[in-house]
C-alpha cells in the first residue's frame, strides 16, 4: 500500500487480545484489505519493549490507536504501561466486541482471529467518540478489585457462620437469636463472641443469677458491647430451658472455639476491607456527591463508583442503565409486541446487587419526597410485580445518579479552570509590576 503524503491522516488500528500472561497483537492499517498476521507477546518487560518497537514502526506512518478488550484484571498491566509510554489506548466492552461481526457466516474463536477482529473494530469505529484509558481508570479498577474481595470475604463469612450455627445447635441451640446488637469496632458479632466464652448451656445454668450477671457485665465491657440486666435474665431463662444434644466436653469446646476464631478473623478482614474501600473511593472526584445520595452507604457507595466508573464517558442517561443491565430488553417481531419485557441484565451483577440494596433501604425507611421512592410506590400502586418495580426504581436511581454526578464533575472542572486562569492572570500582573 502506498502511504498518503500526509502520514498523520493514515489510520492504524492495533488490536490486542489479552490473555493471562501473554497477548496476541494484530495491526490494521487503513486501506489494507485485511489485518496483519498476528503475533504473540509475553506480559513482561522484554515483551513490552518488542511491542513498542512494532508500534513505533507503524506510528511513523500514520495515527496509531490501541484497542483491547476489558478482560477483568489481565489487561490493566499492559494498558497502564502503554499509556505511561505515550500511546493512545482504548479499552472496549466485551459485549460490543462479541456483537461485532466481520461479514462472515463462520464464527471461529482463536486468539489470532480475536486480535484481528479487535483491530477491524478499531478501524470501523475509528470516529466513534470514546474516552482513552487513563491512570484514574487504574484507581477505579483497584476499587473494583477491592469490592470484589469484600464480596468474597462476606460470602465466606456466611458459609462459616452457617457452620457455627450447626455446631451451636448441639450445645446451645438458638443462641444467635438472643442478640440483635450491631457489630463492635472490630466487626465482631456479639453472639459469636458470646459463644466463644459460653459455648454450652451448662456453662450458664450451673451459675447463680448474680454470678452470671456480674461476669456477663465484665464480658460486655471487655468486648465493647452494651450491658443490660434484663438481657442477662433473658439469657439465664433461655439456658434453663434449652435442650443440648451433646454433653459438655473439652472436645466440642475446642471445635466451637476454632470455628469462632475463623469467623472473627474473617469479620476483621471484612472490616479492614470496608475501610480500605472507602479510602480508595474518597480519592475519586465524585465521592462527596455520591455519598450524600439517599440510600447510599459506606458499602454500596464504593461498589457503585467502582462498577460504574467515570460516568462522563456516557453521552446520555440510557447508556448508563444499559451498562448496568437494568433497562428493559425490546424484542418485537411483526405482530408480536409484548406489553412487558425483562431486564437485559447485561453488565455487572455486583452493581445490580448494590442497586437492589439501595432500593430495599428506601422501602424500609420510606423517605418522604425522595423521587426514587415515590416512583417505586407509584409502580407498586399500579399493580407491578416486586422485581418489576424494584428494577424500575434502580433504573430511575441510575438516571438521577448520572445527571447529579455529571453536573457536579463538570462544575468542578469549570471552577478549577477559572481558578487556574485567575492565578495565571495574577502572576502576569505581578511580573508586570
Amino acid at each position: 500500500m502506498e502511504l498518503s503524503k500526509c502520514n498523520e491522516t493514515v489510520k492504524v488500528s492495533v488490536g490486542i487480545d489479552v490473555s493471562k500472561g501473554h497477548s496476541t497483537v494484530s495491526f490494521f492499517r487503513e486501506g489494507d484489505k485485511s489485518p496483519s498476521k498476528p503475533f504473540t507477546i509475553d506480559h513482561d518487560l522484554p515483551g513490552l519493549k518488542f511491542l513498542e518497537r512494532k508500534l513505533d514502526h507503524y506510528k511513523t506512518n500514520g495515527t496509531l490507536r490501541i484497542y483491547m478488550e476489558c478482560t477483568g484484571r489481565y489487561h490493566l498491566g499492559l494498558a497502564s504501561s502503554l499509556q505511561k509510554d505515550g500511546y493512545t489506548v482504548y479499552t472496549v466492552n466485551p459485549k460490543l466486541l462479541a456483537d461485532f461481526h466481520d461479514d462472515s457466516l463462520r464464527k471461529p474463536k482463536t486468539d489470532s482471529i480475536d486480535a484481528q477482529k479487535i483491530a477491524s473494530y478499531g478501524i470501523q469505529y475509528w470516529n466513534k467518540e470514546r474516552r482513552p484509558f487513563s491512570q484514574m481508570d487504574s484507581k477505579r479498577e483497584c476499587l473494583k478489585e477491592c469490592e470484589r474481595q469484600y464480596k468474597l470475604y462476606t460470602d465466606e463469612c456466611v458459609t462459616f457462620t452457617n457452620n457455627l450455627l450447626s455446631l451451636t445447635d448441639l450445645t446451645c441451640p438458638g443462641v444467635n437469636k438472643l442478640f440483635s446488637s450491631n457489630p463492635n469496632q472490630n466487626g465482631h458479632l456479639k453472639w459469636v463472641d458470646f459463644v466463644n466464652t459460653w459455648w454450652h448451656v451448662d456453662c450458664i445454668r450451673k451459675m447463680s443469677m448474680n454470678a452470671f450477671s456480674n461476669r456477663y457485665c465484665k464480658w460486655c465491657q471487655k468486648h465493647g458491647y452494651e450491658f443490660s440486666e434484663d438481657k442477662a435474665e433473658d439469657i439465664m431463662n433461655w439456658a434453663k430451658k434449652a435442650l443440648a444434644a451433646m454433653p459438655k466436653s473439652i472436645d466440642i469446646k475446642k471445635t466451637i472455639q476454632i470455628a469462632v476464631n475463623a469467623i472473627n478473623e474473617l469479620l476483621e478482614t471484612i472490616q479492614d476491607t470496608k475501610e480500605h474501600m472507602n479510602q480508595l473511593a474518597s480519592q475519586l472526584p465524585e465521592y462527596p456527591v455520591v455519598m450524600k445520595m439517599d440510600g447510599v452507604g459506606e458499602v454500596t457507595g464504593p461498589i457503585i463508583m467502582g462498577e460504574l466508573g467515570d460516568v462522563t464517558r456516557f453521552t446520555k442517561r440510557s447508556q448508563i442503565t444499559a451498562f448496568a443491565g437494568v433497562d428493559p430488553q425490546k424484542h418485537e417481531s411483526g405482530d408480536d409486541k409484548p406489553k412487558s419485557s425483562r431486564a437485559t441484565k447485561i453488565g455487572s451483577p455486583e452493581l445490580r446487587r448494590a442497586l437492589y440494596l439501595i432500593m430495599t433501604s428506601k422501602l424500609a425507611r420510606k423517605p418522604q419526597g425522595d423521587r426514587v421512592y415515590d416512583f417505586i410506590v407509584k409502580k407498586r400502586s399500579e399493580g407491578k410485580k416486586y422485581l418489576v418495580y424494584m428494577t424500575a426504581g434502580a433504573n430511575k436511581f441510575l438516571r438521577i445518579y448520572y445527571g447529579t454526578v455529571r453536573d457536579y464533575m463538570q462544575n468542578k472542572q469549570n471552577s478549577l479552570f477559572i481558578q487556574d486562569k485567575t492565578s495565571a492572570g495574577q502572576m502576569n500582573v505581578s511580573k508586570t509590576a
